[in-house]
């Protein structure tokens, strides 16, 4: 008997495109298939068109359930909600405004089989949609062209993430739930940072990302994804997606810093201060100490920049007389 899919659907204040996300994951080939939809409390009609369409298309499914939280939790603990609630060996993550591609969970279900990974990557696309429904910025998101860090252990994967020089897609991602028995990120109190968190601790715990080269779905760029909201909402959200941010770097990055070279924890440092600063700027508190304090932040980034930029012409002198020497061999007798 095949292995259970589970596809768990995130929604929050999505009404204009949730029905097109479902009748994505409907016209999946794969069984058996169960939908978990996690409604974090929306405003807007959301809630009242998943009801109808369930009633409507539920029957298709082995399983399906809509999970309605009184209050906003937050992506991290909704996303948890969906997952312990999920009985799925594999596991889909869908926001409730993106779209999977034909055969997508069948192909991932095979990648699943034949290669024993926990989680790996796969090619989307990203768009955008007018008011009048027309589709334009297409743009093709993919691994093609990392398959070296795709294919080195957990240890060179994790120290590429740390510095960014990892970059992969959350809507491109799929999972076991068993990954998920080391991977909670409600432990650590994220509120909305819910992907990059979620590979460092897969990696740490030597889960390796693998790259599934097929096409699985779109990505849609809007104003108004799980994360975001519109006026004091988007801005409450965007102060807790910057304290995740230093959460992040505290708990799961810094304790990594000793394994990184001096460059590497340089860039790290700026990165973990930028936050800080944005933090600042974005509380927009008129206290003279935050201004200060956010003058003074700017000011340390500023350096490091100069910093880093010693280091990388210093680095690529001893490179640039390395290659020279080879070149052009250097004998110890004098010229007469």
């Amino acid at each position: 008997m095949k292995e259970r899919f589970s596809v768990i659907v995130l929604l929050y204040n999505q009404e204009m495109y949730l029905e097109k996300c479902l009748d994505s994951i409907l016209a999946q080939d794969y069984k058996p298939l169960e939908v978990i939809l996690c409604d974090d409390n929306s405003r807007d009609g959301s809630l009242v068109i998943a009801e109808k369409w369930f009633r409507k298309w539920g029957s298709r499914f082995e399983h399906y359930r809509i999970i309605s939280h009184e209050k906003n939790l937050g992506i991290v603990r909704n996303q948890r909600t969906g997952i312990e609630a999920s009985t799925g060996e594999y596991i889909k993550h869908l926001a409730a405004d993106d779209i999977l591609s034909p055969g997508a969970l069948s192909k991932a279900a095979d990648h699943f089989r034949s290669t024993g990974l926990y989680l790996f990557s796969s090619i989307i696309r990203s768009f955008q949609e007018d008011d009048s429904g027309r589709i334009y910025k297409i743009r093709t998101l993919s691994g093609e062209g990392m398959e070296r860090l795709f294919a080195a252990d957990a240890g060179t994967q994790l120290k590429m993430m740390l510095t960014r020089g990892f970059s992969i897609y959350a809507p491109s991602m799929f999972y076991r739930k068993g990954l998920y028995e080391k991977v909670d990120l409600t432990r650590y109190g994220f509120m909305h940072l819910n992907d990059y968190p979620s590979w460092i601790l897969a990696l740490k715990n030597n889960y390796k990302i693998g790259f599934m080269p097929e096409f699985t779905g779109f990505y849609r760029l809007s104003g108004s994804s799980v994360s975001r909201g519109s006026g004091k909402k988007m801005t409450r959200n965007a102060i807790k997606l910057r304290l995740d941010g230093i959460r992040m770097y505290k708990k799961l990055v810094l304790p990594e810093m000793s394994s990184l070279s001096l460059f590497q924890r340089i860039h790290l440092w700026r990165k973990y201060y930028s936050k800080r600063a944005s933090l600042l700027m974005a509380t927009r508190k008129p206290d003279p100490c935050w201004k200060m304090g956010a003058f003074f932040s700017v000011l340390f980034l500023k350096s490091c920049d100069v910093l880093n930029l010693k280091i990388e012409l210093s680095r690529a002198m001893i490179e640039l007389k390395g290659i020279i020497k080879r070149i052009i061999p250097i004998s110890d007798e004098k010229v007469p």
